[in-house]
C-alpha cells in the first residue's frame, strides 16, 4: 500500500520521555491483571529496544502483623502501543529485608530491585 504524496510516510515510534508515565499506567495494569497483586511502588523505567521496561514491587502476601509484606518485583516489557510483550518476576524478599533475593539463577538475578 503507498501512502498519498501530500502525507509523509509513517515512522517508528520511539520511546521518549513524555511517553514514560502512560508506559508505567500500562505496566501496573498489565502486572495487576496478570498476577492479581496489588502494585506497590515502581522500582525502575528505561528505554528498550522494543519500548519500555519497567520494573514493579508487588505486594505477593501481607503481612499479617506490622508492614512485613512480602514484596515480589516483576519486570515487564512494554511495546511501543502499551502492549505487555515480555513479563519476568525476578526477585522476592519480605518489605523489612535491605536485600532482595533473586529468584533461580536466571538472567535476571543480577537485576533483582533495579534496572541493573
Amino acid at each position: 500500500m503507498t501512502q498519498p504524496a501530500d502525507q509523509p510516510a509513517p515512522t517508528r515510534l520511539r520511546p521518549a520521555l513524555a511517553g514514560m508515565a502512560a508506559a508505567v499506567q500500562a505496566a501496573r495494569q498489565a502486572a495487576a491483571a496478570l498476577t492479581g497483586l496489588e502494585v506497590d511502588m515502581v522500582a525502575g523505567c528505561a528505554a528498550h529496544d522494543t519500548g519500555w521496561r519497567i520494573v514493579l514491587d508487588m505486594i505477593e502476601t501481607k503481612a499479617r502483623v506490622g508492614r512485613n509484606d512480602l514484596i515480589s518485583s516483576y519486570e515487564l516489557i512494554i511495546d511501543e502501543a502499551g502492549a505487555p510483550i515480555a513479563f519476568t518476576r525476578i526477585a522476592r524478599r519480605f518489605r523489612e529485608d535491605r536485600q532482595a533475593q533473586a529468584d533461580g539463577d536466571g538472567p535476571y538475578a543480577s537485576t533483582a530491585g533495579g534496572l541493573g
